[in-house]
């Protein structure tokens, strides 16, 4: 991987949303709002040729320890250990025959899987998944710098 690559800026604003939240308790209605803190402020996509996968980062306005959480047996994600925070989404491309599969389901099943696996930060997975998906198209370009061979899936 090119640690010099480049960043793709994400707009935070946009998913700075209030959403509604409901609680049993006296139902009471709550408004949250993500915290700018959990919401990606840049993105990349490379293809690491030493391990042939495919690596979604993300990063944040502050950095935590992570640690590695297998989504299926061809994914991997680095979650903060805190915050839950999704850093990175490896996919297996060579695993997976990269010619037959579309790799932005890939990933969408992933952080699904990632939500499966690690209920309490599920808001923060919903963010992750929806910066790939609004900046596919940037991140798609990317990856087809990185691996030619990648171009043909996505």
């Amino acid at each position: 991987m090119n640690p010099e690559a480049e960043w793709i800026e994400v707009d935070e604003d946009r998913y700075d949303k209030d959403y509604e939240e409901r609680r049993d308790v006296r139902s009471v209605v709550i408004h949250v709002s993500a915290s700018p803190y959990d919401i990606p402020h840049q993105v990349k996509g490379e293809f690491a040729p030493d391990s042939h996968r495919l690596v979604i980062t993300f990063r944040y306005l502050a950095d935590e320890p992570t640690h590695q959480v297998h989504l299926a047996k061809h994914a991997i994600a680095a979650v903060g250990k805190k915050s839950g925070r999704v850093y990175s989404i490896e996919i297996d491309v060579d695993s997976l025959n990269v010619e037959e599969v579309k790799l932005k389901l890939q990933i969408d099943d992933a952080i699904s899987n990632l939500a499966e696996i690690k209920h309490k930060r599920e808001r923060n997975y919903d963010l992750a998944r929806k910066v790939v998906g609004d900046y596919w198209s940037s991140i798609s370009q990317m990856l087809a710098k990185d691996q030619p061979k990648l171009h043909a899936a996505i």
